[in-house]
């Protein structure tokens, strides 16, 4: 006998081999009339047809390691009880359902290690929820549509990954992680909800990547409730009735190179520090970037606001914010602005053609530094202080703007260092102060060049020289 795969075992050893290998295949039951609603399932199951109308549960898993294949079939229930349910149990596979009429169409109970795929759960309250401690679970390419609440619920639940799932059409939100931490969300598409397309309250430390949030009737991406050191990569969030990115109450937060188009706002926060804002992009909104009520010691770098109708970036009622590398270029109103906020930085920073003033700082912006920044034909101005002090604007450059270069209006104590204005349609420097300063202003001017502006280089003279 050849030495081949059993060339030295025994016709009897072989028998064995074979017995043993059968008994190893998970069994799975075939059913040409299906389960009874409310069965409970403790063997792998493939459905030969529809399941309900249910009066209570539609389908009960119970034992690990099975598996349920709908194999689009319908799961349909009364309104009440849930689809399809796993409570307690681990390594289930459930796939190629669809769940409607129920409270909730899928619904993971401190269960761990299952996968959902390919599932479509409508008019049930809430889609799918993952809850109670249910972790390590993947749910993927499943479809939530038309719910009365939310489309995906993850609720203190932790390490689950939900990735190219659809909600759409849903009266509540799209996605919704509620206490949940350390989730991956990827590529998911949140779209024409009544609410937000993904909405994160008191969630830590979970990944938003590559999603799109669409349509939404409230805004794109929303964290709020101390949603903390979580991370948005890469989504795209366009036409939403609300912001396409909100955070609330949230802090810790890392944004890289996300896209938000055709929003109320771009991107807002309120009452939301310490965050990182990096190589975002805000277009055709409202206001491009907001910070607002409070929201201090944020980061931004390298982000951009362009074409947005009402103004690039606004800084209101928070401080200690570092805005660094961004371009504010084609908007409807100010490129940056800065309102009654204190101790802010602008560095290295471009707006340019904008409706409204360049750099704008108003009512009270105290303390605050603008370097190395320049604005080239803006319609308000390039700079513009009022009525606020002890700001600094060193090594900036004001060209070609319709109005002054550099105005100052009730402002005093402010330092000017290194900058240059030329071609303007106004002055170079105008200020309106009257003090102890440089040429009898309240401001101190040193090292500013000036040159071919229409009004001349300063009012009064000796601010600049060209």
């Amino acid at each position: 006998m050849s030495a081949g795969r059993f060339g030295r075992l025994t016709p009897a050893a072989i028998v064995g081999l074979f017995l043993i290998s059968a008994l190893s295949i998970v069994p799975v039951s075939v059913h040409a009339v299906p389960p009874a609603c409310g069965s409970t399932l403790t063997l792998s199951v493939a459905l030969a047809a529809d399941v309900g109308p249910c009066p209570g549960d539609g389908l009960i898993i119970g034992a690990d390691n099975i598996s349920l294949d709908c194999a689009g079939h319908l799961v349909k229930g009364n309104g009440v009880g849930a689809g399809i349910s796993i409570s307690g149990f681990k390594n289930v596979t459930v796939g190629n359902c669809t769940v409607n009429g129920f409270v909730n169409g899928v619904e993971l109970v401190g269960s761990t290690k299952d996968r959902i795929r390919h599932n479509t759960a409508t008019n049930n309250s809430i889609g799918f929820l993952v809850t109670n401690s249910s972790n390590n679970d993947k749910l993927e390419k499943n479809s939530a549509t038309n719910n009365k609440a939310d489309g995906f619920v993850v609720s203190a639940s932790s390490m689950d990954t939900l990735k190219g799932n659809i909600a759409t059409d849903n009266v509540a939100n799209g996605f919704k992680l509620l206490s949940a931490a350390t989730n991956v969300l990827k590529a998911d598409r949140g779209s024409s909800n009544g609410g937000d397309g993904f909405l994160l309250q008191s969630s830590t430390s979970n990944t938003l990547g590559e999603g799109k949030a669409i349509h939404n009737g409230g805004s794109g991406i929303h964290l709020a409730s101390g949603s903390d050191t979580n991370v948005l990569r890469e989504n795209a969030v366009r036409n939403n009735t609300g912001y396409g990115i909100l955070l609330q109450s949230s802090s810790h937060n890392t944004l890289r190179n996300n896209h938000a188009k055709f929003n109320t706002g771009g991107f807002r926060f309120e009452t939301s520090s310490s965050n990182t804002l990096k190589n975002n992009d805000a277009d055709h909104n409202g206001i491009g970037f907001t910070l607002a009520a409070g929201s201090n010691s944020n980061t931004l770098q390298g982000d951009h606001a362009n074409r947005n109708t009402v103004g690039g970036f606004s800084i209101l009622s928070s401080g200690s914010n570092a805005v660094r590398d961004a371009s504010a270029d084609r908007n409807g109103g100010d490129g940056f602005r800065v309102f009654n906020s204190s101790t802010n930085l602008i560095e290295k920073a471009r707006a340019n053609r904008n409706v409204g003033v360049g750099f704008h700082l108003l009512n009270s912006s105290n303390s605050n530094s603008i370097s190395k920044s320049n604005a080239n034909a803006n319609t308000g101005g390039g700079f513009l202080v009022e009525r606020s002090s002890s700001n600094s604007l060193m090594k900036d450059q004001a060209n070609s703007n319709t109005g002054s270069g550099f105005h100052l209006v009730s402002s005093v104590t402010s330092t000017l260092g290194d900058d240059k204005a030329n071609k303007n349609s106004g002055y170079g420097y105008a200020d309106d102060s009257v003090g102890t300063g440089t040429a009898g202003t309240a401001n101190t001017y040193s090292n500013d060049k000036c040159d071919n502006n229409t009004l001349g280089g300063s009012s009064p003279a000796g601010l600049c020289t060209s």
